[in-house]
């Protein structure tokens, strides 16, 4: 629209082709309001505004974003006078900058004063662009030029500023740190505002100028801040360039003008810039400074204490008393205040990592669990096979898609409880196929060896005597409840007196629901007993055994037996020649298709921890196939396998030479934690 002979576009008025032309033929006959100033160089205006439409128009077919620099324009205007023979003395660069300014500050103005970050010669600098009405176009221009700046600096800063040390000039000044006097000129080296500063104009961009420059100057760069700055700012944000840190709490305890840090997103970089404001807060200078106004001592703390822990101190004291003490520099609070809030960013930015470490450690146990055909053993005794704090997580109840089974097991509604009170901890996907598969497995091995570990463990994962029908049903198949229901029964008849199993027996019927709930409740209440009174758990299946009174059957049929005697010969072969056995090297040694099946279930008890397979061991590696070993082998050579490994242990942590040379296998980690797991379960051997 209109506006004085202007195009607004988007809040940019700008002065039309027409109307700049009128006003600069006869600047005191036109609507446009300007100071006396103007009328006294409306020659070089002229031939200013001349140029920018010269050059516009020859580069708007090569270029399809043109906007002429200052100086392309000054350059143009010599080329131009030389051409018609114009013997007037061409003015310093810097006056035409003044003349610039002038028109600039017109309202509205004929054009608008820009600047964008760019590699010129190659060297990084800014430089001064100019946008203006051409004849034939008016409404966007200032936006799609701000539009163009924006986006060219962002690319710069992006291309060539990522990676630098921008820590280096702080660390050298605080090197040679004396002076409180000196400390306004340190506080913002190394953000990204100061890095960026020269976006502004300068009074040594003009020749000779007096109050009134400075005025207009102060006005082109509150438009470049606001129009180019922050937005670029903003854009470096959003694609994670730079990181703000806010300083708006501290703002207003303060009553200070604080600005918000702006750094470069480099963590190690921020890291190492919090660490130069520890050293910085315990200088002397700003001690001294800080006990003149609050005698506290801070000098001798520094000298006896953790340098990182008074300068903590220093910060919030005087944080705190700057609203009060206006006798504490500017400086010094904006200072202790990034300490603060630097501190205060990163331990939110641990948690966030935390949580994403979490986060993509769930993932990759919840993929596990889908490939795992049944119950899985997340711990056993000291070895864990999860992550421990994501284990405590389950253990709590933190997360509904994993059922939850431990040995001991743990009293409905219990409450702070960690991976480390149990000796076993067992995980199960919630899911309708996954309890399938687990009530199968639960139902052949007590058929094979009446081993009720897996039936107790599902008990206690599915709270299955708890829950209502419906509640069953959202993660076991309607058909499955009543099959866990039947061999649940089973397991509990034989604990009846003899009168009572002897008619159910006659009878053809097993122990009713409220029979198994009374009997799973004295299960559990005699576990707990049971191991608050040892010292410790020696087996899964232990605390259990102890509660039904006596040793179960733990014989597997003859097929299976023979099988896993066949398995654990070959893990002790493979063992023998320096090979780590896994599920497939294994299975590849049975000689044939009924004993890969008959081993297919025998992985199943396994993992689950059946006490009637611990012939064979199974080493949990992190991120890496579980590897296999027979138990006889193991026990028999415990020692020479305990010094072997530990020795292999020792050379991934390093040893140093005779001359001092650290020799280490660091860079060969997959096979480090191998080592550390098969480690981990020979100490487990030992201390059983």
């Amino acid at each position: 629209m209109e506006d004085k002979g202007g195009i607004t576009a988007q809040g940019y008025p700008l002065l039309s082709f027409d109307q700049t032309i009128r006003f600069l033929s006869n600047p005191k006959a036109s609507d446009v309001r300007a100071s006396g100033d103007i009328f006294e160089h409306g020659r070089l205006l002229s031939l200013i505004y001349d140029s920018i439409q010269r050059l516009t128009d020859a580069n708007r077919a090569r270029i399809e974003s043109y906007y002429p620099t200052d100086k392309e324009i000054y350059e143009d205007i010599q080329l131009r006078k030389r051409a018609i023979s114009d013997r007037a003395p061409m003015p310093p660069h810097g006056e035409m900058m003044k003349v610039c300014l002038m028109m600039a500050e017109l309202n509205p103005p004929p054009f608008y004063i820009l600047r964008e970050y760019s590699v010129v010669e190659g060297r990084l600098r800014f430089i001064t662009k100019f946008v203006a009405s051409t004849e034939h176009e008016s409404g966007n221009r200032v936006s799609d030029g701000l539009h163009h700046v924006i986006h060219n600096t962002t690319a710069t800063i992006k291309t060539h500023l990522i990676g630098m040390d921008f820590n280096r000039p702080l660390q050298e000044k605080i090197a040679v740190f004396s002076r409180l006097e000196d400390l306004p000129g340190i506080v913002r080296l190394g953000r990204v505002d100061q890095i960026l500063s020269d976006i502004y104009l300068r009074k040594s961009d003009m020749e000779a100028p007096d109050e009134k420059d400075v005025i207009r100057l102060q006005k082109v760069n509150h438009f470049v801040r606001e129009h180019v700055f922050r937005p670029v700012l903003v854009e470096l944000t959003k694609s994670r360039i730079t990181v703000k840190v806010g300083l708006d709490p501290l703002r207003k305890s303060t009553g200070r003008p604080l600005p918000d840090v702006i750094l470069f997103n480099n963590l190690n970089s921020i890291r190492f810039r919090s660490k130069m404001i520890v050293d910085l807060l315990v200088t002397k200078p700003v001690l001294k400074a800080v006990e003149a106004v609050m005698p506290q001592g801070f000098s001798v703390l520094a000298e006896k204490d953790d340098r990182e822990k008074i300068s903590q101190l220093v910060a919030e004291k005087v944080v705190e008393a700057a609203k009060t003490r206006l006798d504490l520099p500017d400086a010094l609070v904006e200072i202790c205040a990034e300490r603060i809030a630097l501190d205060a960013y990163m331990k939110d930015l641990e948690k966030q990592d935390q949580v994403e470490t979490d986060r993509q450690e769930m993932q990759k146990l919840l993929q596990l669990l889908k490939q795992q055909k049944g119950v899985f053993r997340a711990k056993s005794g000291h070895r864990l096979t999860v992550n421990e704090r994501l284990l405590d997580f389950l253990v709590r109840g933190l997360f509904s898609g994993i059922l939850i089974g431990t040995e001991p097991p743990f009293a409905s509604g219990a409450k702070n409880l960690s991976s480390k009170d149990f000796q076993s901890v067992y995980l199960l996907l919630k899911d309708r196929e996954a309890t399938a598969r687990a009530i199968d497995q639960a139902e052949e091995l007590h058929e094979k060896t009446q081993d009720v570990v897996l039936v107790r463990l599902i008990e206690q994962m599915t709270a299955f005597h708890e829950k209502s029908e419906a509640e069953l049903k959202e993660i076991i198949a309607p058909a499955y409840i009543e099959k866990l229901r039947r061999i649940i029964a089973t397991t509990y008849l034989p604990q009846l007196p003899l009168f009572q199993r002897l008619w159910l027996t006659l009878k053809g019927r097993l122990p009713d629901s409220r029979t198994q709930k009374r009997l799973w409740e004295q299960y559990i209440a005699q576990s707990t007993r049971t191991t608050s009174k040892r010292s410790g758990i020696t087996g899964a299946g232990k605390a259990l055994e102890d509660v039904q009174g006596g040793p179960r059957q733990n014989k597997l049929d003859e097929r299976m037996q023979i099988v896993l005697g066949r398995m654990a010969d070959i893990a002790a072969m493979l063992w023998e020649k320096g090979q780590f056995p896994v599920r497939q090297s294994l299975m590849a040694s049975l000689p044939s298709q009924e004993d890969r099946a008959v081993a297919e279930r025998l992985f199943g008890f396994i993992r689950a921890g059946a006490a009637s397979t611990r012939d064979i061991i199974e080493i949990q590696v992190p991120h890496r196939e579980a590897i296999y070993a027979s138990r006889r082998h193991f026990e028999n050579n415990l020692s020479a396998l305990r010094e072997r490994f530990q020795r292999r242990m020792a050379d991934f942590e390093g040893h140093e030479t005779k001359e001092g040379v650290k020799l280490s296998m660091k860079h060969r980690t997959d096979e480090k934690e191998v080592v550390r797991a098969i480690v981990q379960t020979l100490n487990g051997i030992g201390s059983d």
